[in-house]
């Protein structure tokens, strides 16, 4: 019981000690003002905005699938002779579909077509490209979006069917 008394006592003594070594007087002179703290500016990447998409953009996609053959004058499908249509401007999920199904572009098409006739219509971040070949007998239309920095089509619809069906759905038009 003593020994908490002393205890008691010699931190009462400390503290008065401390408290009166602090000035409480009036201050002589202002205290420094510091600008607020701020974070520092930190970089976040951002990806490059979509660009708009043009019936230009689209038409051009359109011609490199559907391309002109000037040996023959008539209008063949990109990636035939290559079995992952490498060079075309389309995206990995339609690459791996026609992998899958073992067709090419142009819904499995082999032969040449005569003719060509392309319109396009943006919708959205992307659009689409109407394709008729062999003189209005087969209609394709090509989804086409933005992708890695390229328009590309994504999909196959074939329009020649009653009900138009997504390459993913069928590999037949």
């Amino acid at each position: 019981m003593v020994r908490r008394r002393l205890i008691a006592a010699v931190c009462s003594a400390a503290a008065a000690v401390l408290l009166s070594a602090c000035d409480s007087g009036t201050p002589t002179s202002t205290a420094p003002t510091l600008p607020p703290l701020r974070s520092p500016e930190i970089a976040t990447p951002t990806e490059p905005p979509i660009p708009v998409p043009t019936t230009a953009n689209l038409l051009s996609v359109g011609q490199t699938i559907f391309p002109k053959i000037l040996a023959t004058g008539g209008y063949g499908i990109c990636g035939i002779t290559s079995p992952d249509a490498s060079e075309c401007p389309i995206t990995e999920r339609l690459r791996h579909r026609l992998a899958s199904a073992r067709i090419t572009l142009g819904w499995g098409g082999q032969n040449p077509s005569p003719s060509r006739q392309l319109s396009a219509e943006v919708i959205g971040n992307g659009g689409v490209t109407h394709v008729v070949l062999f003189g209005g007998r087969t209609h394709i239309d090509l989804v086409i979006l933005f992708d890695s920095g390229l328009w590309r089509v994504d999909d196959e619809v074939c329009a020649s069917a009653t009900v138009p069906v997504s390459i993913y759905v069928a590999t037949s038009c």
